[in-house]
């Protein structure tokens, strides 16, 4: 499959480098992103389409990594342009009202939709290799999206209720004991 990363910041280059490339090729968009974006692009091995038009054409799958509103403005922009494949939203901003919302902007538009919540430290942190990396994927789709990932990097957990609310109950959980 081919896997796009709206954006290759921390956590987006953090997923890029957890999929399974032996079966994926992993794309991204320079269009309008920073030099340090371009350059962890770089040292990941992303395949730039330069635009997210392109990005959207070529893709079966999106991985939207953006911070301080651009969830929102990506979301319209994938809206605008048509796509058709699946979206995956790890942006942790949304409870299950806002995944709701969501779900039902893209679903208006024939746009499948998952919602993914993780804990683990950024692939460049110097903690990273001493950190549990769990992942919680909630959505019709969310199946499919697990067999992406190489197996033993990401605990992965299918949940019903959205994958931040999930995340958000286990992180309780946890500082409760």
């Amino acid at each position: 499959m081919n896997i796009g990363i709206l954006h290759p910041g921390r956590m987006g280059v953090t997923l890029a480098s957890s999929i399974d490339r032996s079966i994926h090729d992993i794309y991204w968009a320079s269009s309008g992103r920073s030099n340090e974006s371009k350059q962890r692009a770089i040292n990941y091995n992303l395949i730039d389409l330069l635009s997210i038009n392109n990005l959207l054409n070529k893709c079966d799958i999106v991985f939207v990594s953006a911070l301080n509103g651009g969830p929102v403005e990506i979301a319209n922009e994938i809206v605008k342009i048509g796509y058709q494949g699946l979206v995956c939203d790890t942006n942790n901003l949304w409870g299950e009202s806002s995944y709701r919302e969501m779900a039902d902007l893209y679903s208006k538009n024939s746009i499948d939709y998952v919602e993914i919540g993780i804990f683990g430290w950024p692939i460049d942190h110097p903690f990273h290799d001493n950190n549990d990396h769990i992942m919680y994927i909630s959505g019709h789709r969310a199946e499919e999206v697990k067999k992406i990932f190489v197996k033993d990097y990401w605990n992965i957990f299918i949940t019903s209720i959205s994958a931040k609310l999930a995340k958000e109950k286990a992180y309780s959980t946890q500082n409760l004991k």
